[in-house]
C-alpha cells in the first residue's frame, strides 16, 4: 500500500509539472511529461500479472483477505488514469491536433464511465449492508462527494468534447473558405506571374510556427507509440 500511495504522489506531482509546461506553451514538453506519468501509473502492471500467474493460489488468497484494498486501489487508479487522458487531450487540443484530442477525451470518458459504475456497484452493495435505520443519513453523508466528483469530471470531459467538434467544425468552414479564395485568386495570379511582392508573408510564419509545433508533437507521439503500457487491458 505505500508503494501504491507513493506512486500515486509521484503520477499528481508530474501532472502538475506538465499544467506548468502547458500554460507556458511547451506543449510538447507537456505531453512527455503527461506520458511519463502514465507510465509511471502502470508500470507494475505487467510485473504483477506475471506474479499472479506464478503464485496463483496465494494471489486469490491475498485478494479474498483484502477485497476492499483492491478495490480502492482499481479506482483510485483508473481516475487518475482518467485525469492524465483528459489532461493529454487539453494538449492535443491547444496544438490543433483535433483528432488526437478526441481519441485522449474518448479514453478518459470510457475511464470515468467504468469508474462510476464501479462506485455505483459499491454504493448499492454499502446501501443494503446497513440496518433499515441508517440506510437513509448515511446515505446521504457517505460515499455521495466522490461519487459527485466523478459525474463532475465526466460531465467536463464531455463538455470538452463538444468544444471540440465545434473547433473541428469552425477549422473546417475556414478551410473551405480559404480553399474558395484560393480558387477566386487563381486567374489573377496566373495573369499577373511573378508580380507578388509577399502580402501573404504573415501566414507564411504562421504555417513556418504551426510546423514546428506539430513536429514536436509528433516525435512525442512516436514515443507514446513505442510505449508497452496501455490501461485498457487491465478493465477486463
Amino acid at each position: 500500500q505505500q508503494q501504491q500511495q507513493h506512486r500515486l504522489v509521484v503520477v499528481s506531482t508530474l501532472h502538475n509539472i506538465a499544467n506548468v509546461h502547458q500554460q507556458a506553451g511547451d506543449l510538447s514538453q507537456a505531453l512527455q511529461v503527461l506520458v511519463q506519468a502514465k507510465h509511471v501509473l502502470w508500470q507494475q502492471q505487467e510485473h504483477e500479472e506475471d506474479k499472479n500467474d506464478t503464485d496463483g493460489q496465494q494471489q486469490q488468497q491475498q485478494k479474498q483477505n483484502q477485497p476492499s484494498n483492491n478495490l480502492s486501489w482499481k479506482k483510485k487508479k483508473w481516475h487518475q488514469s482518467a485525469r492524465l487522458c483528459t489532461a493529454m487531450g487539453h494538449v492535443y487540443f491547444q496544438a490543433d491536433h483535433y483528432k488526437d484530442a478526441q481519441e485522449a477525451y474518448q479514453d478518459a470518458m470510457l475511464l470515468y464511465e467504468r469508474l462510476i459504475v464501479l462506485v455505483e456497484e459499491e454504493m448499492d452493495n454499502k446501501h443494503r449492508c446497513r440496518p433499515r435505520q441508517h440506510r437513509h443519513v448515511q446515505g446521504q453523508n457517505n460515499t455521495d462527494t466522490n461519487y459527485q466528483v466523478l459525474l463532475q469530471e465526466l460531465f467536463n470531459v464531455r463538455a470538452d468534447l463538444n468544444d471540440l467538434e465545434r473547433a473541428w467544425q469552425t477549422r473546417q468552414r475556414r478551410q473551405r473558405q480559404q480553399e474558395k479564395q484560393q480558387q477566386q485568386q487563381q486567374p489573377e495570379l496566373e495573369h499577373y506571374g511573378d508580380n507578388d511582392n509577399g502580402d501573404h508573408d504573415d501566414g507564411n510564419i504562421y504555417q513556418v510556427e504551426r510546423y514546428q509545433v506539430d513536429y514536436d508533437i509528433d516525435k512525442v507521439k512516436n514515443m507514446v507509440a513505442t510505449q508497452p503500457v496501455t490501461p485498457f487491458h487491465d478493465m477486463t
